[in-house]
């Protein structure tokens, strides 16, 4: 007998391991052909599924790029508060160019998946455009805040 209970963070951690590979594949082709050149059937390819399997983790399209573009913002930031440990200026500059350089290395090394291009976020529809570039500008106040400091 199985407790419903012991099942769901097991379906939950499924479900999110195969939703990060569906935006991992999408941000490759994000970056190769922007928001309107990539498909959700060339991305359902890429990871093994049906075009309606993807459909059930992104129902469209401009959602799916606006994860991509999500996923994106969400690891710098967090690149961004960690260099914002730092005491000064230059050291959080100096660590957060170190920490960036780590990830391109990581994404070079195919030990991290991309992390997309943002300049075609405008390309989304406006539904998703506004949380996303919400986003995005929150993560360059969030860069700017590290160097506020008197002399920075």
């Amino acid at each position: 007998m199985h407790d419903d209970g012991a099942l769901a963070p097991q379906v939950t951690a499924r479900f999110s391991r195969k939703r990060e590979a569906i935006v991992a594949a999408a941000t490759e082709l994000l970056n190769a052909r922007g928001v309107r050149g990539m498909t959700l059937a060339e991305v359902a390819e890429r990871v093994g599924l049906i075009t309606t399997s993807v459909t059930y983790y992104f129902r469209k399209k401009d959602e799916l790029a606006a994860a991509c573009f999500r996923s994106g913002i969400q690891r710098l930031t967090a690149l961004v508060h960690e260099a914002g440990r730092e005491p000064t200026a230059s050291s959080r500059l100096r660590r957060l160019i170190e920490l960036y350089l780590d990830l391109r290395a990581r994404i070079g090394a195919g030990e991290a998946p991309a992390i997309s291009v943002f300049s075609d976020i405008r390309a989304l529809s406006p539904p998703t455009l506004r949380p996303t570039a919400a986003a995005y500008y929150g993560l360059f106040r969030q860069a700017r805040r590290l160097f506020a400091a008197p002399g920075a």
